[in-house]
């Protein structure tokens, strides 16, 4: 994390203490909670503004450059980890994050603080997931198959075929065949040493764990979805043995996953 970050933080909890300190000498401070919050919104959300628009923008820019294809990179030899940029977002927003979690001068900042969080997580889990069902082959699959279970514009088709555009067996490109080597494949990518990721540049373990433990649910979703569309009476796949023809159930997934 860039050592501007940590300056500024320093700053900010310089700041929101003075500014604690002066409200308790303050005659209305014993105002109700939701007055003084609004009052509290009022006079030190410009002031946090002020610090914190354009720290977010540093550390965007810097991030930049741990894009693989960033045009600021100057190493371009060496690989980058393609997750890099979000975790390094994810680290200086949580450094703001601890300074303003508990302070309630700043809770409508702390908010949005904690939503850019929670964006850049779910894109950094959805990177992730996305590369790691690539790598298996099953990726493609996935997607296919659900425009197939999107809703049918013909109620009545809905009613006779359950899935949009017809049976999803009747699909070249998702014959059992193909689908059974890409979940097994799967299984066997995610019970490889070392293949899921554990996220040990985030900082903060509660991030850290949340991140690894979404990872691994989506990875179960995905499977899930496969397998039970080839379960589904209506997708034609159990006339060409169904299920049978895939080595390992969700249940076993869900325990090489830890998934709980």
């Amino acid at each position: 994390m860039h050592y501007s970050v940590t300056e500024t933080v320093h700053h900010l909890l310089e700041i929101i203490n003075a500014y604690e300190t002066a409200m308790e000498s303050r005659p209305t401070a014993n105002r109700s909670t939701s007055n003084g919050a609004a009052a509290a919104a009022e006079d030190l959300g410009p002031v946090l503004a002020a610090v914190l628009d354009p720290l977010t923008e540093m550390c965007e820019r810097s991030a930049e450059a741990l894009t693989p294809d960033a045009p600021s990179r100057v190493d371009e030899v060496a690989a980058i980890d393609p997750s890099a940029h979000r975790i390094y977002l994810i680290n200086c927003l949580a450094a703001v994050w601890a300074v303003l979690q508990h302070r309630a001068a700043a809770s409508a900042r702390a908010r949005q603080v904690l939503d850019s969080i929670e964006a850049h997580t779910a894109a950094l889990v959805g990177g992730e997931v996305g590369r790691l069902l690539a790598r298996c082959g099953l990726a493609e699959l996935v997607e296919r198959l659900r425009l197939y279970q999107q809703p049918p514009a013909d109620a009545q088709d809905a009613a006779s075929e359950g899935f949009a555009g017809g049976a999803p067996a009747n699909d070249a490109a998702l014959a059992l065949p193909r689908l059974a080597e890409a979940l097994r494949s799967f299984f066997v990518l995610v019970s490889s040493p070392d293949a899921l990721p554990e996220f040990h540049s985030i900082q903060v373990p509660r991030l850290r764990a949340d991140a690894v433990s979404r990872v691994c649910r989506s990875l179960l979703e995905c499977y899930e979805l496969v397998y039970n569309v080839v379960e589904d009476p209506r997708s034609g796949y159990l006339e060409q043995g169904g299920a049978s023809a895939i080595k390992h159930t969700p249940a076993q997934v869900r325990t090489i996953l830890g998934v709980i």
